[in-house]
């Protein structure tokens, strides 16, 4: 492949890492810790949210990888490379690098152990609290920091057989923990089944499946970590170049793996995403609604033919003023019935009491001469 077509694609594969952890990891974060979409124990949760801080450092990590070519990259090298080369040796990036990559191997097996110690004894499950799981991963971080912090010393000093010492370490290190994640999960499968063959409680598969999709992708990992230490120490350089450049890849695919394995496998974790899409999804209908309104409307009231402007100007007058005339009351010809009604009520017929006043009185002093006569 030609080695500016290489780097082009690395760049872009990079970039594409680094947006995709972004949103991912942070969407992991904030559903967990805020709205508390998942449906896990909450110890798994408390791991899960450890590995998620590991993967958003990563991704943070490649920014500084986006110039190089994952051939001639010394992005991941080993500290022994780094003494040989006297390279990037006193870097604080470098160091949380590793720190974040081996924190991450460790994570990996502590969910597994913890989620078959759920299942083989249910009872005692209420004891793995969310403050234990933040003290256990706390507990890695300190360790991953003084392992880191040992190797950054010994390269420092140029102290060649203490780097043969650590390297054997390493490697052992990473082989136990394989080997206790195949173990795990082997068990875990086991369990599960045994636990739907007797019926002794329901299984929650979810938890079951999240956990074997994250020791699977962690297994395809490490095993190109361990094969290039192995090839670095027997001097097969070119194992070593194989299995660092599939390590490489293989990393920056777990990086982003966790958010598809939560999605798929977590219920409640993809109801929360696809509640949060439908609700984008409107907001943006109604934002681009009201833009096209409003863009109708503008376009109407500056129209290039003054007839039509006009016309409406004089239509938008009109049903304003019928507007008017409907909402307002009468109330001249109110006023006037309310005055005549007042006056007929409080003026009394003078006129026709006057008259029966004068004919009672005439009748009164008149005799009756038909009687008398």
């Amino acid at each position: 492949m030609n080695p500016e077509v290489e780097e082009y694609f690395w760049i872009s594969f990079n970039i594409f890492v680094i947006l995709f952890s972004f949103f991912g990891d942070t969407t992991i974060l904030v559903a967990s810790i805020k709205f508390n979409a998942f449906t896990l124990h909450k110890s798994i949760v408390a791991v899960i949210q450890h590995m998620a801080v590991c993967d958003l450092i990563l991704s943070c990590m490649c920014l500084r990888d986006l110039h190089r070519s994952h051939l001639s990259s010394d992005f991941v090298m080993d500290v022994s490379d780094y003494q040989i080369r006297g390279l990037w040796e006193a870097e604080i990036g470098q160091y949380i690098y590793w720190m974040s990559i081996n924190a991450t191997f460790f994570f990996t097996a502590t969910l597994t152990t913890i989620k078959l110690l759920i299942i083989m004894y249910p009872f005692q499950a209420r004891l793995w609290t969310k403050r234990r799981a933040h003290l256990v991963c706390a507990a890695i971080w300190l360790i991953c920091i003084l392992y880191v912090g040992l190797w950054v010393y010994i390269s420092r000093e140029g102290k060649v057989e203490l780097f043969q010492v650590i390297s054997w370490l390493e490697i052992t290190i990473l082989l136990l923990l394989l080997s206790v994640v195949i173990f795990t999960s082997a068990r875990l499968v086991y369990e599960a089944f045994k636990v739907v063959r007797y019926g002794r409680d329901r299984l929650k598969i979810e938890g079951i499946s999240t956990v074997i999709a994250t020791a699977m992708v962690f297994s395809t990992t490490i095993l190109p970590k361990v094969l290039r230490r192995i090839a670095n120490k027997s001097g097969d350089s070119l194992l070593q170049d194989k299995a660092g450049n599939v390590y490489f890849y293989t990393l920056r695919v777990s990086v982003m793996a966790n958010f598809c394995i939560y999605s798929l496998t977590v219920m409640s974790f993809r109801m929360f995403l696809l509640e949060r899409a439908r609700r984008l999804k409107n907001a943006i209908c109604c934002t681009s609604a009201g833009a096209e309104s409003e863009s109708v409307t503008v376009s109407h009231s500056r129209g290039n033919l003054p007839s039509e402007q006009s016309t409406e100007v004089e239509f938008t007058t009109r049903k304003g003023n019928q507007t008017k005339g409907a909402n307002t009351p009468d109330t001249s010809r109110r006023g006037n019935q309310t005055k005549e009604q007042c006056k007929g009520a409080n003026t009394p017929d003078t006129s026709r009491r006057g008259n029966q006043t004068k004919e009672q009185c005439k009748g009164a002093n008149t005799p009756d001469t038909s009687r008398r006569g």
